[in-house]
């Protein structure tokens, strides 16, 4: 009789157990992006701040030379995945990635600029923050 019930039960068993199993979605989650950007063509992720006192940037008509540092909380894969997929979206071609001693190196190009993109994370006080190094030079 033992045999039977656990043979009736099996199968419930079986289908519980399966129910709370979910396909998992192998795309990563992408962050959102400022709203403003400092730099019209490269994207930020939207909690990340300029360090105004270390980057710099200089335009005039036919050259733009870029190195702007911005700080936030998110992990730098996280970082680095947003980038990956926003930098496309405004206009960048991905040269190539890199990961060197936990630092992210993404290389863009534009018909006639070249951007690096850096992501690294950083002791900040008591913890860490993710900084990134954004760097447009005329590739010519």
């Amino acid at each position: 009789m033992a045999r039977r019930c656990f043979a009736r039960a099996m199968p419930m068993l079986l289908l519980a157990s399966l129910a709370g199993c979910q396909s998992k979605s192998t795309e990563p989650t992408i962050l959102q992006s400022r709203a403003q950007p400092y730099v019209i063509d490269v994207p930020v992720p939207a909690e990340f701040e300029l360090d105004s006192r270390r980057s710099t940037h200089d335009q005039s008509p036919g050259k733009r030379q870029v190195r702007h540092f911005y700080m936030g909380d998110d992990e730098p894969l996280a970082v680095k995945n947003f980038y990956r997929q926003k930098m496309q979206e405004a206009g960048w071609e991905l040269l190539d990635e890199q990961l060197k001693n936990g630092v992210f190196f993404l290389n863009y190009r534009s018909p006639e600029e070249k951007c690096e993109v850096r992501i690294e994370e950083v002791p900040d006080g008591m913890g860490s923050q993710t900084q990134v190094c954004v760097e447009i030079q005329r590739r010519y």
